[in-house]
């Protein structure tokens, strides 16, 4: 569980089911930060398998997960801007490396049961042209 993780790291070395909190709904006015790591030549695949965080208006998300592509939260958002929430699966998230970090944050009146997503390392794949290399 995310919970049990808050502000350390869950290393991966194939994949991994991963839900939010071991509790039928996740508790209010609660935050947690967690980075997921896989081996260095590995990039890192998400897949929702259950979503079920907070309502969605136009401009914001009661509460929120966000999706950071590297080893913190000043790396590219790879969620939109104003996070993924809502009780619709999101797409898969590939991060661009072997870190990626998740950001969790819940209002302080409202709470859902969370989200489970598979998380996958996904060997990188290294195309070779002449002298120049490109890493997918």
């Amino acid at each position: 569980y995310i919970e049990n993780h808050c502000g350390g790291i869950i290393n991966i070395h194939t994949s991994k089911s991963i839900s939010l909190s071991a509790d039928l709904f996740y508790p209010t006015g609660w935050s947690c930060q967690t980075k997921l790591v896989v081996p260095r030549d590995h990039i890192i695949w998400l897949t929702f398998t259950k979503f079920d965080v907070g309502r969605p208006s136009i401009v914001y998300c009661t509460d929120v997960l966000r999706i950071y592509d590297g080893q913190d939260t000043k790396a590219s958002e790879l969620s939109p801007t104003k996070g993924l929430c809502g009780r619709t699966l999101p797409s898969s998230i590939t991060s661009s490396g072997n870190k990626l970090t998740i950001r969790f944050r819940s209002h302080v009146v409202t709470t859902s049961t969370g989200f489970t997503m598979l998380v996958t390392a996904q060997r990188s794949v290294i195309f070779y042209s002449g002298e120049n290399s490109l890493n997918v």
